[in-house]
């Protein structure tokens, strides 16, 4: 985490039919981005992943995990559209939004 701001990972299943599509829009969006996260992949079904799988708490496939420096770990689950996945990746870069004061807020 110390090299990369951010880590996303897809946990996925050879067997499972929206493994795919899932693929497809974290394809469709990694270069929006590039240098603030990492994509990796999970194959859940290999052995030497397992342990990962389990520490994660991830039960249903596809699910993305994304781990965000200084942040609870989000998840994922299910298949997103690119634009909804991009969303949700970005408002975690972001942080959670202060609510700003009205100007009079701060007379006193």
């Amino acid at each position: 985490m110390q090299q990369h701001p951010a880590v996303a990972i897809h946990f996925w299943a050879p067997w499972n039919g929206h493994d795919p599509a899932m693929d497809r829009s974290i394809q469709g969006i990694s270069g929006r981005f590039a240098g603030r996260v990492v994509f990796v992949s999970c194959n859940t079904d290999l052995e030497e992943n397992r342990e990962l799988c389990q520490q994660c708490g991830f039960m249903n496939i596809p699910a993305l995990g994304l781990l965000v420096s200084g942040h609870p770990p989000i998840s994922v689950i299910g298949y997103r559209d690119p634009e909804t996945l991009a969303g949700l990746i970005e408002s975690r870069l972001n942080g959670p939004k202060r609510k700003r004061k009205p100007w009079w807020a701060f007379r006193g």
